[in-house]
């Protein structure tokens, strides 16, 4: 994807380029709509590299790359929800000038929730448009969080076996000791900020809520997933596609629903 280098004297472009790192900058065309993708619990923005494949010149899509991995490696991972979402949704302002859909996955699907809720009301202040859609995967209803017991304490034989059904870790042999170590740090920070989260009743979002289910998903059962319309006024639509918990990452056909949710803001912006 090509980039440009950031003025060094302009510090809302350089916070985007910390937290997008895999934006377009200055796209001609300019983008008419916006896909924020938000990753899972050890993941980040390359998560969603093949994902722009499809969109179309008119989509611009901002894997959101926390601190912690990729580029910020060398940053400490932020251990709670509120203070990343917080700081996530001042550095998005500038680029919410244009409709936008926020998406997430497991972990990321409750960051996408937040954000819509922090960024739902924020255009009276900032002149940013609010979110025009929320599509979320993998995740229980968040009044349900958490649905099981935490982990990110387990020592690491138990963290393995315990959650090797659901979360994407390194292959036995595939690395060496310390990237192991490296991935499980991530995923431990991951965990404790997603397992000490809880859902605080207010005001119920604007936008309508997509939310895609796998049938075979061990951490967000299908049977729960209506419920994800009581956090939202705009309607709620469920999903339902073959596969366990990684299925949007496996499949296409839910990548494709996905774009077909960005696609309909682009016809209906004109």
């Amino acid at each position: 994807m090509p980039t440009e280098r950031v003025p060094a004297d302009d510090p809302d472009a350089a916070a985007c380029r910390l937290w997008f790192p895999w934006r377009r900058l200055n796209a001609e065309p300019p983008p008419r709509v916006r896909l924020f993708c938000l990753p899972h619990a050890g993941a980040g923005a390359l998560s969603y590299a093949p994902w722009t494949r499809g969109l179309g010149p008119e989509v611009e899509l901002c894997a959101v790359e926390p601190p912690g991995r990729g580029r910020r490696v060398a940053e400490s991972p932020q251990l709670r929800l509120a203070p990343l979402v917080d700081e996530l949704a001042a550095v998005m302002v500038p680029l919410l000038d244009v409709p936008y859909v926020l998406y997430g996955h497991s972990m990321g699907a409750l960051l996408a929730y937040e954000l819509g809720r922090r960024l739902d009301g924020r255009g009276a202040d900032t002149g940013a448009l609010p979110p025009s859609a929320l599509v979320v995967s993998g995740m229980v209803p968040p009044p349900r969080w958490p649905p099981r017991a935490p982990m990110h304490r387990l020592p690491t034989p138990e963290l393995l076996g315990q959650a090797g059904s659901f979360l994407r870790l390194p292959e036995e042999g595939t690395c060496s000791a310390e990237m192991v170590e490296a991935v499980l740090s991530v995923l431990r920070a991951d965990l404790e900020l997603a397992e000490t989260y809880r859902h605080r009743p207010g005001r119920a979002l604007s936008c309508p809520v997509t939310v895609l289910a796998g049938a075979d998903d061990p951490l967000a059962p299908v049977r729960w997933m209506e419920e994800w319309e009581s956090v939202t006024e705009g309607g709620c639509a469920v999903r339902v596609f073959p596969g366990g918990h990684f299925f949007p990452h496996e499949s296409g056909e839910a990548r494709e629903l996905l774009g077909e949710v960005v696609r309909r803001l682009v016809s209906s912006d004109g």
